[in-house]
C-alpha cells in the first residue's frame, strides 16, 4: 500500500513546524518532508518525529539567498564552498532526525559547460559525503514557470546530469506537477526512468492544489505506480486552495480507493 508524506514547506505554513508535524500525524500522513528545517534543533525535531512516531522522509539543502533568487547553489560558479558547507549541514541534520533522503538544490543558473561541471563536481561531493552515511540524494526538474531560470528545467537535463555522474545514490524526485506543467506523459516517463526514481510528490494540475482536483485522476495514476512496482512515499506537495485542515479530505479518500484498487488487483 501506498504511504503518504506531508510536504511542510507547504502544507500548514500558518504552524510552527513542530505543531505541523503533529498536525499531519494527527490526520493520517505516514511521513513529512521538509523544505528548510535548519532554525530549529535537529533534536528537537527528532523528539517530536519519536512522539508522533512518523518518518522524515526528506529534507533540502539550503536555497542560498532568496533576495538574490539564488534556488540553490550547486550549479553557481565560484559558489562550491557554500554548497559544500550546505550539503555537510543537511547530512548532519539528516543523520540526528534519521531522514533518508536530501534534495541537493542546483540554483538559478545557466546551461553552460562550467555550469554543467560545478554541478556534477558537487553533486558527486554530495553522493559521496551521503553515502558514508546510508542517504540517497536526490535532484529534482522545476518547470520554467514557477521556477524561472533554474537549472534543472526539463526531464532531459536531469537525465544528463544523472548519466554523467554514474552515482547509485543520486535519485529523481519525480514531481508529477512539475511534469504535468511541462506537458509529459507520466505514466511512460514513470516506467522509463523508474530506476532512478527516489521519491515521488503530487499536486493539482494546473492549480498546483489538492491532489483531488487534477485534471488527470490521480487515483489512476497512483494505482499505476503502485502496480507497476512504487512501494516509497507519495509526497503531498501542494498549495491549500484554503487551509490545509480544510482541504485535507483527498488523504483518507485516496487511501480509502487505493486500498480498494489493490485488493481487486490481488484478487486476479
Amino acid at each position: 500500500m501506498l504511504k503518504f508524506s506531508a510536504n511542510l514547506g507547504f502544507l500548514w505554513r500558518e504552524l510552527d513546524l513542530i505543531s505541523a508535524i503533529r498536525a499531519a500525524s494527527k490526520v493520517g500522513f505516514d511521513g513529512v518532508e521538509f523544505h528548510w528545517p535548519y532554525e530549529i534543533s535537529p533534536i528537537d525535531l527528532k523528539m517530536v518525529l519519536d512522539e508522533t512516531n512518523i518518518p522524515a522522509v526528506s529534507l533540502n539543502t539550503r536555497r542560498g539567498n532568496s533576495l538574490k533568487n539564488e534556488n540553490g547553489l550547486a550549479a553557481l560558479i565560484g559558489r562550491s564552498k557554500d554548497a559544500r558547507e550546505g550539503i555537510d549541514e543537511a547530512i548532519s541534520y539528516a543523520r540526528v532526525i534519521h531522514c533518508d533522503m536530501i534534495h541537493v538544490m542546483a540554483g538559478v543558473a545557466p546551461h553552460k559547460t562550467e555550469n554543467d561541471s560545478t554541478f556534477r563536481d558537487n553533486l558527486l561531493y554530495a553522493s559521496e559525503e551521503a553515502a558514508k552515511h546510508n542517504k540517497k540524494i536526490l535532484i529534482e526538474v522545476l518547470n520554467p514557470v514557477d521556477a524561472p531560470g533554474y537549472f534543472l528545467n526539463s526531464f532531459e537535463k536531469v537525465a544528463e546530469v544523472i548519466a554523467n555522474v554514474h552515482s547509485e545514490n543520486i535519485k529523481l524526485i519525480f514531481d508529477c506537477y512539475h511534469f504535468q506543467m511541462l506537458r509529459i506523459n507520466l505514466k511512460p516517463l514513470f516506467l522509463n526512468c523508474f530506476d532512478n526514481i527516489g521519491h515521488i510528490q503530487i499536486a493539482s494540475f494546473p492549480g498546483r492544489n489538492e491532489p483531488n482536483f487534477n485534471s488527470q485522476s490521480y487515483i489512476e495514476i497512483l494505482n499505476f505506480f503502485q502496480t507497476s512496482g512504487w512501494n516509497g512515499f507519495i509526497g503531498a506537495e501542494y498549495c491549500p486552495r484554503t487551509t490545509t485542515d480544510e482541504g485535507m479530505s483527498w488523504l483518507s479518500d485516496f487511501k480509502n480507493e487505493l486500498c480498494k484498487e489493490d485488493t481487486l488487483s490481488n484478487n486476479f
